[in-house]
């Protein structure tokens, strides 16, 4: 309900007030220029505060995301209200200044841009926010965008620590230390603590919508629905590249381009193929892993096979990535070991 103080308000600060309120809303997806910290994030003291509490010892955080939500919900919602009512006090203020008109107009146009709060939208792009931390591109502890130019600061890093190798495996089960899952697991608990830490899962994993165990819901999603939603909000454009074995699913892992380093192809293969091929050959030889399918296992050590020759192409190409030029003509490059951009 709209109050007698708002229909008196005059019509350039309503129009102000609506154009803050789209910039907030933009603000909160990491596409924008001004984007901090995710908003189911809670926001930390300073750096200076955080070394003290790690100091001090101080207790680990206890933080429910179904709260965290539930604030944001409501923010969102009040957000909305106070547009529409705005808009609605607008609609009915004759404005006979031309450039409050235009402003009007464009406000109109991103009318549907103000959003309320979303689980299954506000969790996914949670979690790209976490493979974000996971890469150093985003601090809890520290707002906004960081090391995009190579300018590396260990001290930013406090609550949780990126991952050094720059390369991160998803497999369809924990192959490594680094797995994607294993580092969420552990970001989650670093920022939101670990009494909570199981509910938190759980709530991740019913807001994506999978069946299962959580982590296995959020395994799923890793494996086949992360990179989709990433070129979605980052269209031709990624700032992650995702090689990929094929349909097998035997081997996948994530690069940030910010990250890239002229023997990156050859670690991919190095480090991570050839470790699963091992794992692989040492699953047809264990009679402990009689469970396995003969057959399925084959195919995913053939399609390893294939997939590291194919890398071993890759290397001679010293291909250098520069994430402020075309990424297709980069990309195209890599095209047989990369999962497509288009």
């Amino acid at each position: 309900m709209i109050s007698v103080s708002e229909e008196n308000r005059e019509p350039e600060t309503l129009i102000d007030e609506c154009e803050a309120l789209l910039r907030s809303e933009r603000a909160f997806f990491e596409t924008d220029p001004d984007f901090e910290r995710h908003p189911l994030v809670p926001e930390p003291g300073s750096i200076e505060a955080q070394l003290f509490a790690v100091l001090i010892e101080e207790s680990q955080p206890v933080i429910r995301l179904a709260e965290q939500f539930a604030l944001w919900q409501e923010f969102c919602a009040l957000r909305v209200q106070r547009f529409r009512d705005n808009l609605e006090v607008l609609s009915r203020t004759p404005i006979i200044n031309g450039d409050l008109r235009n402003r009007l107009a464009l406000i109109l146009e991103g009318e549907h841009a103000i959003s309320l709060a979303d689980p299954n939208r506000d969790v996914r792009s949670l979690i790209s926010y976490a493979v974000g931390c996971m890469f150093g591109r985003y601090s809890v502890d520290v707002p906004g965008l960081l090391d995009v130019d190579g300018d590396w600061n260990s001290y930013r890093y406090i609550s949780f620590v990126p991952d050094m190798d720059g390369i991160l495996p998803i497999c369809d089960e924990e192959c490594f230390s680094n797995d994607i899952v294993t580092l969420f697991v552990n970001w989650l608990e670093a920022v939101f603590g670990t009494v909570t830490l199981e509910e938190n899962l759980a709530f991740v994993a019913d807001a994506l919508g999978g069946i299962g165990a959580p982590r296995e819901v959020i395994r799923w999603y890793f494996l086949n629905s992360f990179y989709r939603d990433h070129l979605a909000v980052y269209g031709d454009r990624p700032i992650y590249l995702l090689f990929d074995s094929g349909q097998e699913h035997a081997f996948k892992c994530l690069v940030y381009v910010h990250r890239w380093q002229s023997d990156t192809v050859a670690r991919v293969r190095e480090k991570y193929v050839r470790a699963m091929q091992d794992r692989i050959d040492a699953r047809f030889k264990d009679p402990r892993h009689g469970m396995d399918d003969p057959a399925a296992l084959k195919a995913k050590a053939d399609e390893l096979q294939v997939y590291s020759d194919k890398l071993r192409g890759c290397e001679d190409m010293a291909v250098c990535m520069d994430p402020d030029s075309d990424a297709k003509v980069a990309y195209a490059r890599l095209a047989e070991v990369l999962s497509p951009i288009r």
